[in-house]
């Protein structure tokens, strides 16, 4: 059911050729975590029971958004 879902999705151009549920799962979990979700919050997405696959899945996540957000909050405004 999956091959026919992606094979659907590649012909309309919404996903790239190759799409692998393995690669979805990353991708989902990078992006949960980019947004903040706990680990835990990702392995219930994933439908994971420990947080180690979560944890495992979401590794490649950037966390240029999470870093940018710190990093304002951090700035002192000047006086004035």
């Amino acid at each position: 059911m999956f091959a026919r879902l992606r094979d659907e999705l590649e012909q309309g151009g919404q996903v790239q050729p190759g799409l692998t549920i393995h690669g979805l799962r990353h991708t989902v979990a990078s992006r949960l975590a980019e947004h903040d979700v706990s680990e835990r919050g990702i392995a219930t997405w994933l439908g994971q029971k420990t947080s180690a696959m979560a944890r495992h899945y979401s590794a490649r996540a950037n966390k240029k958004r999470h870093m940018e957000a710190t990093v304002l909050k951090l700035k002192v405004k000047p006086a004035g």
